[in-house]
C-alpha cells in the first residue's frame, strides 16, 4: 500500500459533470492510489435497491454490465448492512459472487450521502488478505468525498435532462402558438 491518502486528489472529482466520467476518474484514483487490479462502483437504484456496475472483460477491457441485488455478493452485502464489508480470502466467504477470474480478496465500502447509500466502492486485489486495517481505512476516508462528487455527478444529470424535456415542451409551444390551422399544426407537431 502507498502512503495514506490526502483527500486532495478526490476533491477535483467534485465538481466534475458527468456521471460516467465521475465514476471513470474515481475508479482509475483508487486503482492507481491501492495499486488495485479491478476497482468498479456500483450504483444503488434507489426504488429497489439493486446494484448495477460495469467490469471490464475481454482482452479489450470492454465495459461488461453487472447487476446484484440488494444483500448478494461482496458490494450487496455492504450496501445492505450500509458498512465495509471485507472478504480477506473470497474462495471461504460464501457471499462472494465471481465476477471476475483472479480474484482473491475483496472490499466493499458503501458510499453514503446524508446516511444514504447511493453506490458501493468494489475493490478487488489478485492477493489473499491485501488490505490491512490501515488500508481499509484509507479506502473508508477515499469513499467521503467520493460520495458527493457521483452525488454531485447524478444530480446535474438529472437537471440536463430536465433541461431538455423543458426545452422540448418550449419548442412545441412556440409551433403551437405560431400555426392557427388545426392540420397545419398538426403536421409540424408530428415531424
Amino acid at each position: 500500500m502507498q502512503e495514506p491518502l490526502a483527500v486532495s486528489p478526490v476533491n477535483s472529482l467534485l465538481s466534475s459533470s458527468a456521471l460516467d466520467e465521475v465514476q471513470t476518474q474515481l475508479v482509475q484514483t483508487a486503482c492507481r492510489h491501492f495499486r488495485l487490479r479491478l476497482c468498479s462502483v456500483f450504483m444503488v437504484e434507489p426504488r429497489s435497491g439493486d446494484l448495477y456496475g460495469r467490469m471490464p472483460a475481454g482482452p479489450a477491457g470492454d465495459l461488461e454490465p453487472v447487476f446484484l441485488r440488494l444483500g448478494e455478493g461482496i458490494a450487496g452485502s455492504a450496501a445492505m448492512l450500509r458498512d465495509v464489508v471485507y472478504a480477506p480470502d473470497v474462495s471461504r466467504d460464501a457471499r462472494y459472487v465471481a465476477t471476475r477470474a483472479g480474484t482473491r480478496s475483496e472490499l466493499a465500502v458503501p458510499l453514503m450521502v446524508n446516511d444514504e447509500v447511493i453506490a458501493v466502492l468494489d475493490c478487488q486485489a489478485d492477493q489473499a488478505d491485501f488490505f490491512d486495517a490501515a488500508a481499509i481505512e484509507q479506502v473508508r476516508l477515499f469513499s467521503q468525498p467520493a460520495a458527493l462528487a457521483l452525488q454531485n455527478a447524478q444530480r446535474y444529470s438529472r437537471e440536463q435532462r430536465r433541461r431538455a424535456q423543458v426545452e422540448a415542451v418550449n419548442a412545441a409551444a412556440r409551433e403551437t402558438t405560431s400555426v392557427f390551422e388545426l392540420e397545419q399544426l398538426l403536421d409540424r407537431l408530428c415531424k
